[in-house]
């Protein structure tokens, strides 16, 4: 809520990470520490925070009202973190590190590098949040994950900064990065955590444990970033001990943070997605059942996030999934022609088995995707409307090539641009056809589906 007192993978170029390490995160390497980054602020202009409130502070209840609503502004189809650890008290390349908050910074790797991943069931909840031009997140993300690179400014930061002076410390830093080749874009996040004993944004603990915003980067661009103080110096207040460790509060407010940035990245500038009373995706639901999340780089605690389908906090998405049939049957299944989730996989038919590559999921845009790898969805190959045209498995982009409607009454998948369906062409069922576009014949018993 407002708070009124206050690209794919780039070059790795002096980043500290290899392209190996960037692209399949495990654990933290013992040598593997911030890279130490010149940058140079200067003044920009910067909005109003959205803040997470401490647990004494958020009051009893749901907050705000109803539904998240769509308010007109972008969201992030494919979310991208960029970590700056500012000052010499972290444990950094930087020539006057202290060499404190390894731990920290351990436990903010792993627990970034595992989001919007194939293991995290949470991020997909953001993905029923769309916009305007027609972009919903993608789970995983294009770039295999959220989380880029991480960095360091060997220059102390205020006792107390600014949020002026944060702004302009997220800005250089993406300054900084985009000098090394990463783009720079909607879908950027750049993430400023402060050491311990600082009280950035003047209201820690307090009135926030911490908030995201946006500054202007260019004449054209905006910047998401999000003001990370160092969580365990407010103890239980924001988040430590509260599920499994001191670290709690890391992941929880930190999850916080990444949910909304995703969801409303230009918060009350471009205001993409919140209810009537102005609260967002995690605010709806902060302090609220916390729990524990296992993904493949550890065991992190986790809030919930608002499921506009169900109208409630939940802590996994709750789109429709399973197998997709032949209705009269049911004995075959759509299949994902190998599993390798490789652009171009045919889609084809298959004897049911309750394989994974047999998972589909019917997303909020109309999209039939691959259960488990939600950025691989079925498409009509190179936009051809012809009959007999083939069925694939594509990176979803929302395009009209890849948009379905399930017709409970004639159980057909049918392209609305098209007003065709999805069809067996020989309906002999054999495994291994692939499936292909065909005008609608009602009494045609191969392009009868049940639903997901």
């Amino acid at each position: 809520m407002a708070f009124t007192s206050l690209a794919a993978l780039a070059t790795l170029s002096g980043t500290g990470l290899t392209a190996a390490q960037a692209a399949s995160p495990a654990a933290l390497p013992p040598a593997l520490v911030p890279h130490a980054i010149s940058i140079h602020p200067v003044s920009v202009k910067n909005g109003v925070p959205a803040v997470t409130v401490p647990r004494g502070k958020r009051g009893i209840g749901k907050l705000g009202g109803g539904n998240l609503q769509y308010n007109g502004g972008p969201v992030q189809q494919d979310p991208q973190l960029f970590v700056l650890f500012w000052g010499s008290w972290w444990d950094s390349t930087c020539a006057n590190t202290q060499g404190f908050g390894s731990a920290d910074e351990s436990y903010l790797y792993a627990f970034y590098n595992g989001l919007a991943t194939t293991s995290d069931n949470l991020s997909p909840i953001n993905s029923q949040y769309g916009d305007s031009a027609g972009t919903f997140p993608i789970y995983p993300t294009v770039a295999g994950q959220a989380f880029i690179t991480w960095n360091a400014d060997c220059a102390d930061p205020p006792a107390s900064a600014t949020d002026a002076q944060l702004a302009a410390e997220a800005t250089a830093y993406a300054t900084a990065l985009a000098g090394e080749g990463y783009t720079i874009s909607n879908n950027t996040q750049i993430i400023v955590v402060s050491p311990t004993g600082t009280n950035p944004g003047g209201g820690f603990g307090s009135q926030y444990c911490a908030y995201h915003n946006w500054a202007q980067y260019s004449s054209n661009q905006l910047l998401s970033w999000t003001n990370l103080p160092y969580m365990p110096d407010q103890g239980t207040a924001c988040g430590a001990n509260t599920v499994q460790n001191a670290d709690d509060g890391w992941s929880i407010v930190g999850g916080h943070e990444y949910a909304e940035s995703v969801t409303d990245p230009f918060v009350n500038n471009q205001t993409a997605w919140s209810d009537n009373e102005g609260f967002e995706i995690g605010d709806k639901c902060a302090w609220t059942g916390l729990f524990a999340q296992t993904t493949s780089t550890g065991t992190f605690a986790m809030q919930p996030e608002w499921d506009n389908r169900t109208s409630s906090c939940q802590p996994a998405a709750t789109y429709p999934r399973g197998a997709v049939k032949l209705y009269n049957s049911q004995t075959h299944c759509i299949d994902d022609s190998g599993g390798s989730l490789a652009n171009w996989t045919k889609v084809d038919l298959s004897t049911c088995n309750g394989w994974t590559r047999q998972q589909w999921v019917g997303y909020p845009d109309g999209s039939l995707r691959r259960s488990l790898n939600t950025g691989q969805c079925v498409n009509i190959v190179n936009h051809i409307s012809a009959n007999g045209t083939l069925i694939d498995l594509y990176r979803c982009n929302g395009g009209w090539n890849q948009i379905w409607t399930f017709n409970s009454s004639s159980h057909e998948w049918v392209n609305p641009h098209t007003g065709k369906c999805l069809r067996d062409p020989n309906g002999n069922l054999a495994n291994g056809t692939q499936l292909q576009l065909w005008t609608c014949v009602s009494n045609f018993g191969s392009e009868k589906w049940t639903n997901v």
